[in-house]
């Protein structure tokens, strides 16, 4: 390999280099670590010294970068600009002082209504978090009703019911805050949001812990302010059950008024989840709950009692199907 590197004009300069003990070389790999750290601790508390001006240099980068992407896909020349885009009408005053400004009175600020446009989901402070379930359910449209404190609701009040110990949901509340607070330090709007259903559903399950009498799942800590689950495991799941009915029973309802104001008829008054599904989900659950009623009587008598409306389901979907696509 040498003779060849010498064919090409280099020449062997390895004599010249002075010999250097395993000794010396790990003391300077030690010394060269040492500034590393010293560097790297010196960069971490400069970056939060000024960690409110490295912020603001973000945030203005990030719409330099936003309006330089605009400008790509705006029609301008040497006079004039035309820009076209979404915005929050209750921010239009702002955007005309903004232009104002800029352009003294040279502009022209022409409005319409577009039902492609994004949803921006506007809820009170302690709702906020649960945006990200909407969020990952998929979001509303314009012409829909924002789901967001239904869900927030029926979330936390069935994670309390199904996961009810206070020693168990104060660690939960604990992390919870924990989260929000490393997601705020480092601005992480998710992380924020995650810590905010996180303190949510722990306190409704420490709370239902304590109508439970749960501690770290023992019940012999602390006495149930309502009833212990084991002892009377039929009343929870009585409880459950009533609740996820009220549930769906409201979902169709959001179901129904959404597909009013979509003026989607047919899906409001005809479908599934419309009135007639309802109707008839309202219709069974009064046949369940009289059910123990007719135990003692014979099973045709209860199959007489079904039947007509189980037939009675299906004629009326049927000619509910044939008037809709009449």
């Amino acid at each position: 390999m040498t003779l060849f590197l010498q064919e090409y004009g280099f020449n062997d300069q390895s004599a010249d280099i002075p010999a250097v003990s395993s000794d010396h070389l790990q003391k300077r790999s030690r010394t060269l670590r040492r500034r590393g750290e010293i560097i790297d601790d010196y960069i971490l508390h400069w970056k939060e010294e000024n960690r409110p001006t490295l912020q603001q240099l973000r945030s203005a980068y990030t719409s330099y970068g936003e309006m330089l992407k605009a400008m790509q896909t705006s029609l301008f020349s040497a006079r004039t600009m035309f820009i076209t885009g979404w915005m929050d009408m209750r921010d239009k005053q702002r955007l005309v002082g903004i232009l104002q400004g800029i352009c003294a009175n040279r502009f022209i600020l022409t409005e319409r209504k577009d039902p492609r446009a994004p949803v921006r989901l506007l809820n009170v402070r302690w709702l906020q978090p649960f945006e990200l379930l909407v969020k990952t359910m998929g979001m509303p449209s314009n012409s829909e009703i924002d789901p967001t404190p239904f869900a927030a609701f029926t979330f936390v009040l069935l994670f309390g019911l199904m996961f009810g110990d206070l020693g168990q949901g104060l660690v939960l509340l604990l992390a919870g805050l924990a989260l929000k607070m490393f997601g705020r330090k480092r601005s992480m709007e998710n992380l924020q949001q995650a810590g905010g259903i996180m303190i949510a559903c722990g306190g409704s399950a420490a709370a239902c812990g304590l109508l439970y009498g749960i501690v770290f799942s023992s019940e012999r800590i602390i006495p149930a302010l309502w009833f212990h689950p084991t002892a009377d495991i039929m009343k929870l799941f009585t409880m459950t059950i009533l609740l996820g009915v009220i549930f769906i029973m409201a979902g169709m309802c959001v179901n129904i008024l959404n597909s009013f104001l979509n003026a989607d008829y047919t899906e409001a008054l005809f479908a599934k989840r419309g009135l007639h599904g309802a109707h008839h989900l309202r219709r069974d659950c009064r046949i369940c709950l009289k059910l123990p009623k007719y135990r003692s009587a014979s099973g045709d008598m209860v199959r007489d009692r079904l039947c007509p409306c189980t037939a009675d389901y299906f004629f009326i979907s049927r000619t509910a199907g044939r008037r809709a696509f009449s």
